[in-house]
């Protein structure tokens, strides 16, 4: 048997008692009440049928007095009286003892143990102890007592079915149907299914629970995402991990070949500028400005790849970002208006944070020079700096907090989804061959990282990217 089950039958048959005890109480109060209105009505009676015969008996005769009483009993139906002497000439009605007739107070009754009838005396006034003998059988006061025990039952069976079947429909609808669905959302809970609110129209303690179980499985999702996140993270530091060892090796190698490269490099750019000062032929300076632009880009890279590989500790002082970046933007300006790209500082609302210049201005122009690299037909490039509160990711604390940011926005290409987990990778990228080395945003990532920051990228292939620096409070 169910919970719903045993709440009806229960209070059905609490109700039933009740009603029961009620009823009970009712009839024996109707049983008094009948007992009292007939005494009433036989002690009335008796007086005055007993005054008149008392009057008559010493002033007209005994004879005129027996009339009077006969008279008034052919008249009375449903009492019948009679005269009685208590003198022991006569005797009252069978089985009572004439002296607990004689102690009877006046309107006194008594029940005959052998006659189910009730008689009442009363006293008649005369020359001989004599008495009025009223009669009063109970087979009506038990008929009428049998109705009511009857109409009682009834009245309590239709009452108890009535008050049943309404407590049934509540307890089905307040407690039954709630507690399915309950039962129904723990289940889903229990295989995982944590979706699909439950809102219950009624406002009591089970409504109340419905909202934790909601409230629970809200906690339950944030932290099964959290969990996902974590793991995945690990995954992440694991691949990273794994991917340190090899450039561990990688930047020792780079670090012993630019080395080994920067002094043939500086031997070529001087033999190139004595050619190109040395000669006047136009052909000769040609190539000789060739070498030396070559030159002056591999030793670019190999200066990168010395940053990759020995990065120095950084050496933070309190900088005005919003300096910082205009700085930038003024040394790459003549890089962008060459290839057709127009570098904007849309705001600039100035943020002082203690970071190395040097090294976050390297940060800043690898993701600017990544932004103009990113549109090869020219466009707009647009740098912000702002303060604002957000919450770093898992990787980075996860901690809500006060940042600076600043973003780098291009119209470019974009960054098609197969790139996009592997843009911050060392010697990743999606430039041809002989465009890029593919450690620029390796470097930044790294820069701000040691910082204590992080970068985010929002990107649409084909509309553009946001490269967005965040720099928390505890480095400002």
């Amino acid at each position: 048997m169910n919970l719903t089950r045993k709440f009806i039958l229960a209070l059905t048959l609490a109700m039933f008692g009740v009603l029961a005890l009620s009823a009970a109480m009712r009839i024996r109060r109707d049983v008094r009440r009948y007992a009292n209105q007939r005494r009433t009505a036989n002690h009335l009676l008796g007086r005055a049928v007993a005054g008149a015969a008392s009057r008559i008996w010493t002033t007209v005769g005994l004879k005129q007095a027996l009339d009077v009483v006969a008279d008034a009993n052919e008249r009375e139906s449903n009492v019948l009286m009679r005269w009685v002497w208590l003198d022991g000439a006569g005797a009252p009605a069978p089985d009572i003892d004439i002296s607990q007739v004689r102690a009877l107070a006046p309107g006194a009754d008594v029940r005959a143990p052998k006659d189910d009838a009730v008689y009442t005396y009363e006293t008649i006034a005369g020359p001989r102890p004599a008495a009025l003998e009223l009669k009063t059988t109970l087979i009506e006061e038990q008929a009428r007592v049998r109705d009511a025990i009857w109409q009682s039952v009834l009245l309590t069976l239709a009452l108890a079915l009535t008050c049943g079947v309404l407590i049934a429909a509540l307890v089905h609808l307040r407690i039954g149907k709630p507690i399915r669905l309950l039962v129904d959302k723990a289940r889903r809970v229990g295989r995982g299914d944590l979706s699909g609110d439950l809102h219950l129209p009624q406002r009591d303690e089970v409504s109340e629970l419905a909202e934790e179980m909601n409230r629970m499985c809200a906690r339950l999702s944030e932290t099964q995402e959290r969990a996902k996140q974590e793991a995945e993270a690990r995954v992440q530091a694991m691949e990273q991990l794994r991917h340190a060892d090899r450039l561990t090796t990688v930047g020792r190698l780079a670090a012993g070949l630019a080395h080994e490269l920067g002094t043939p490099l500086n031997v070529i750019s001087g033999r190139a500028e004595i050619i190109q000062s040395a000669t006047s032929d136009s052909l000769l300076q040609s190539s000789a400005r060739v070498i030396l632009d070559q030159s002056a880009r591999m030793a670019d890279i190999l200066r990168q790849l010395l940053d990759f590989a020995r990065r120095r500790p950084a050496q933070k002082i309190a900088t005005r970002l919003g300096v910082l970046t205009r700085q930038a933007i003024t040394l790459l300006d003549a890089l962008a208006r060459k290839r057709g790209v127009s570098l904007s500082l849309e705001s600039a609302k100035d943020a002082e944070v203690h970071v190395d210049a040097a090294q976050m201005q390297q940060a800043l122009t690898n993701l600017i020079v990544n932004a103009i690299d990113a549109m090869p037909e020219g466009g707009p490039v647009k740098v912000s700096v702002a303060r604002e509160r957000v919450r770093a990711p898992l990787d980075a604390g996860g901690i809500e907090a006060e940042c600076a940011r600043i973003d780098v926005v291009d119209r470019g290409q974009g960054i098609g989804p197969d790139a996009l987990p592997h843009i911050f990778e060392p010697f990743f990228t999606t430039k041809r061959v002989g465009e890029g080395t593919g450690l620029g945003l390796s470097v930044a990532y790294g820069i701000v990282r040691e910082h204590k920051g992080w970068i985010e990228v929002d990107t649409v292939p084909g509309h553009g990217s946001r490269f967005s620096i965040f720099l928390p409070a505890e480095a400002a």
